[in-house]
């Protein structure tokens, strides 16, 4: 029996059936035919692979508006709701984003929980994710060793024309020092009036007043306190001749190292995120009284934080138990501030976490931003910083939210916080609208209606903008949404420009390149001014 020879497949040509099931040979699924010669036989074609699609999930919506996957989550806007598309197909809808338009950008930042923002020309910018606020904290512990002074306790028997000398020796206090004062007793002294008596001298020579010692009796002890830069140096003696008074010493030292009624202490607060804590000094004080202790002083600083006003609208608060003082402020924003522990030099231990003054100490454990998203969509303009933002892009840890005025603004670092001075103005061209920013190579873009602006981060130091400008091309962007292909791993830019010509910008060049036919700048011109909303995407496949 004869075998009947191959008969070749008839492959379909086209993606689309014919008008009747006699014209069709089946549907291209995920290929295309592709033509190898002139010639119209079935086997003139070669089949090449094209991307297809799988359904993931059913959202009951019809215009799609834009979306970005954070962490392994789709945040997705369609008609006017903003959802999350898990991996396995879930939904979860965030609520209600205004708008209809496609979006004019969708960003993340780097933060541990990124916040995402997304742009609608019409209405603004809406926060639809951000960590729950979580306050930076940090403690401090006023040192409860040592007594307030130092104090000097007459003992023995007393003596007609016993001499006392109390001897004051500090050599950064000046040529009157060393300094003696000397007391000769009476007959009728006794220990407590000998006491009474060499305080009166020490609290009317006015050597000892002019660098702030001062001295107080109570029976035959006296305390002695100083109040100078130089006081941790300063050291007492004294001789007995030829009575048998003595005068101890408490510490045995002499030295006056503790703090002591009068003494100011302070903590100052910085933080070079934060307008009011930038450049300048914001700071709670507490003036030490007579019989305070740590856990005094401890309650008085907290108390003087939580008065401050400034410290107040920073969001800035504190507590204390016993000796031991907790400062909280809300957000991510607090891991950046930072404690320093100030007073009198005679303070040479205040705060147990560093062993010395002036080194300051930097709160941890702050996480997201207050009152930025409310668990749905989440009108944001930087907490009433700028006006309505009409696109948003990130780069190099801020996010960039640009004004159709022409203001840009830059938010802190992988935050959402934004200075009221931390923004620059584009001026290339007074007769534009700024439309977008975009970032692509490593530089920012601001596309104008007849310019693009060129900046590039040159780290200017907070709260000025961390970017300068570095050039100016002439070539605009016609409608903010005819733009793409700064996408992660894309990296090949095409915009429709001013003059209605496709232009083409290559990674690793700042020269744009005119890629349109006249035919195809004809058709965008003819539909741009009927009133058509021009929108560019971009894909890879095979390379």
């Amino acid at each position: 029996m004869a075998v009947a020879p191959p008969v070749p497949i008839p492959f379909p040509t086209s993606t689309f059936p014919g008008n009747n099931p006699q014209e069709s040979s089946g549907r291209l699924i995920n290929c295309y035919a592709d033509p190898i010669s002139d010639q119209p036989a079935q086997n003139n074609y070669c089949y090449r692979r094209a991307p297809g699609l799988s359904l993931l999930a059913i959202m009951g919506s019809s215009s799609y508006r834009g979306g970005l996957t954070v962490h392994g989550v789709a945040y997705e806007c369609l008609d006017n709701i903003a959802w999350k598309v898990h991996a396995g197909g879930s939904l979860t809808e965030i609520g209600t984003f205004p708008g209809e338009r496609p979006l004019a950008g969708i960003a993340q930042n780097q933060a541990e929980i990124p916040d995402v923002v997304a742009v609608d020309p019409d209405n603004g910018a809406y926060v639809l994710a951000s960590a729950s606020v979580i306050d930076a904290t940090g403690t401090i512990t006023v040192s409860a060793s040592g007594t307030l002074g130092n104090v000097l306790t007459l003992s023995g028997s007393v003596a007609a024309n016993d001499v006392v000398n109390l001897k004051f020796t500090n050599p950064a206090l000046g040529s009157k020092f060393p300094l003696t004062l000397t007391y000769t007793a009476l007959d009728t002294d006794t220990l407590q009036t000998i006491a009474q008596n060499l305080t009166y001298l020490i609290l009317v020579n006015a050597d000892l007043q002019a660098v702030g010692f001062t001295a107080t009796t109570t029976g035959q002890t006296i305390t002695v306190t100083e109040n100078n830069p130089h006081a941790s140096a300063t050291v007492l003696s004294y001789t007995v001749s030829p009575g048998s008074e003595t005068i101890t010493f408490n510490p045995s030292s002499g030295s006056l190292v503790n703090y002591v009624p009068g003494d100011a202490i302070a903590l100052i607060f910085q933080n070079p995120q934060m307008p009011d804590l930038i450049n300048t000094t914001v700071s709670a004080t507490y003036v030490v009284k007579t019989g305070d202790g740590a856990a005094l002083i401890a309650t008085g600083l907290a108390a003087a934080v939580n008065a401050n006003n400034t410290l107040f609208a920073d969001g800035i608060s504190a507590s204390s138990s016993g000796p031991t003082i907790t400062v909280s402020q809300p957000g991510f924003l607090g891991n950046q501030t930072t404690v320093i522990g100030q007073g009198p030099a005679n303070l040479t231990v205040l705060f147990t976490y560093n062993g010395t003054t002036q080194i300051p100490q930097q709160l941890s454990g702050g996480q997201g931003t207050p009152d930025a998203f409310t668990g749905i969509p989440t009108f944001y303009n930087g907490f009433g910083v700028m006006p309505v933002a009409n696109s948003v892009c990130f780069q190099d840890s801020y996010f960039f939210f640009t004004v159709s005025t022409g203001q840009v603004f830059a938010t802190v670092q992988n935050g959402l916080t934004i200075n009221a001075l931390t923004y620059v103005t584009v001026q290339a061209k007074a007769d534009v609208i700024l439309l977008r920013g975009v970032a692509f190579q490593g530089v920012l873009l601001l596309f104008t209606t007849g310019s693009c602006e060129v900046w590039q981060d040159s780290a200017n130091p907070a709260p000025n903008f961390p970017y300068s400008r570095v050039q100016v091309l002439e070539f605009g962007l016609i409608q903010y949404s005819a733009i793409a292909g700064w996408d992660t791993g894309f990296s090949q830019l095409l915009w429709v420009a001013q003059d209605f010509g496709v232009y083409w910008l290559q990674s690793g060049t700042l020269t744009p390149q005119k890629v349109s036919p006249p035919d195809l700048d004809r058709m965008i011109e003819m539909d741009v001014r009927n009133g058509v909303q021009l929108e560019a995407g971009c894909y890879i496949f095979s390379g």
